[in-house]
């Protein structure tokens, strides 16, 4: 009862000196810069039922709008009433400049609105003065947030066939290489990214493309022809990474230690993890450790003893990379097996049940020696 007095009470007072559309927006105004919503909104309602001017209507359905998104944030039901008003009452030419305002302010967050007046008012405001290829691209963001990626898809080849000058087009370019990505649509991926300029990054992202389809040599030609544009030493470094998983999986070990090397110069931070990768080549991956007329024996013993070295210096990094250290230890009674070295193994093995009793390593050294033990 009281609440009901005191509201009839404040629009009493404020007819009184509300005399004309003009001085009650201005009013309006004071109460929205302190703050005080709920009596903007009530003045800019009966300003607009004191008969204001075209223009004043507007500006007036806009200002309840801006104090509705502000008021009901969590409900914005009243806000978007407004900006449909408000956006009615333009003209052609300011429909664009409108709907970029609703789109900063609602896309993300409300983007089923917001959508549903850009399809509405789009036809309109594309017969005036506006950047169209913008909105599309906007209309394309709005379908994914919806999670409509068929229709935004769509937008984005829009975009394309009719706006080949557009600022946008490298954008658009990415996002429909990462769509044809999703769909594994590799052909199509390339053909976007081959209208792409030839930065580094694109070239990586074309040789990871035939990487996953397992044509390495087309992979090794763009992952080479993305360290020839001198990328800077994090990519580097990926490129590296990649091409001696290429070389692990074609047997190419010459060229698998070469890289390493090379990563070993572009991130000193890892130089562990490399020599364990070292160790596994020397190790496993260039012997056969069948004796033969032509030295393969001695060989591989060689080889045996350069990774047993690596092992052994990735083992003392145990305190900076524990986790490198418990895998060279374990391998490192693996490859004294292999060379009948029961003794050692058996001390690798002790080594990781004393010093990481708690880890999946420890489970695998504890079951190998038990086989040790029968």
């Amino acid at each position: 009862m009281k609440r009901g007095i005191v509201l009839i009470a404040f629009l009493f007072c404020t007819s009184l000196f509300a005399e004309n559309v003009a001085e009650t927006t201005v009013k309006a105004k004071e109460y929205l810069d302190k703050g005080n919503l709920e009596n903007a909104i009530t003045l800019y309602k009966l300003a607009l039922k004191s008969g204001p001017t075209a223009s004043e209507e507007i500006e007036l359905d806009k200002a309840l709008a801006d104090c509705y998104e502000d008021l009901t944030r969590k409900s914005p039901e009243y806000c978007f009433y407004y900006w449909d008003t408000y956006l009615s009452k333009l003209k052609k030419d300011d429909l664009g400049e409108a709907l970029n305002d609703l789109y900063a302010r609602w896309g993300e967050e409300k983007p089923v609105q917001v959508l549903e007046l850009f399809d509405k008012y789009l036809p309109l405001a594309r017969e005036g003065d506006l950047s169209y290829d913008e909105f599309l691209y906007k209309l394309a963001e709005l379908n994914v947030r919806l999670k409509k990626p068929e229709e935004a898809e769509r937008l984005w080849q829009e975009i394309v066939k009719y706006y080949s000058n557009s600022d946008l087009k490298k954008q658009v370019l990415k996002h429909l290489y990462e769509s044809a990505v999703n769909r594994k649509d590799y052909p199509e991926a390339i053909s976007y990214l081959e209208k792409l300029p030839q930065t580094a990054v694109n070239l990586i992202q074309l040789g990871d493309i035939y990487y996953g389809d397992q044509d390495y040599y087309q992979a090794i030609g763009f992952y080479q022809k993305a360290l020839a544009e001198g990328p800077d030493d994090e990519t580097q470094t990926t490129v590296l990474r990649k091409l001696y998983e290429i070389a692990i999986k074609l047997g190419n070990f010459d060229r698998a230690l070469t890289l390493l090397a090379d990563l070993s110069k572009s991130s000193p931070d890892d130089k562990s993890e490399f020599a364990l990768n070292e160790a596994r080549i020397w190790f496993r991956g260039k012997n056969s450790f069948i004796p033969s007329k032509d030295n393969t024996y001695l060989n591989t013993y060689e080889n045996y003893r350069k990774a047993e070295k690596l092992y052994l210096n990735v083992k003392d990094s145990a305190k900076e990379h524990p986790e490198l250290a418990r895998k060279a230890c374990l391998e490192l009674a693996d490859l004294y097996l292999a060379t009948f070295d029961n003794k050692r193994a058996r001390e690798q093995l002790d080594f990781i049940l004393k010093e990481w009793k708690e880890s999946a390593e420890a489970e695998i050294a504890a079951e190998m020696l038990k086989t040790l033990k029968e």
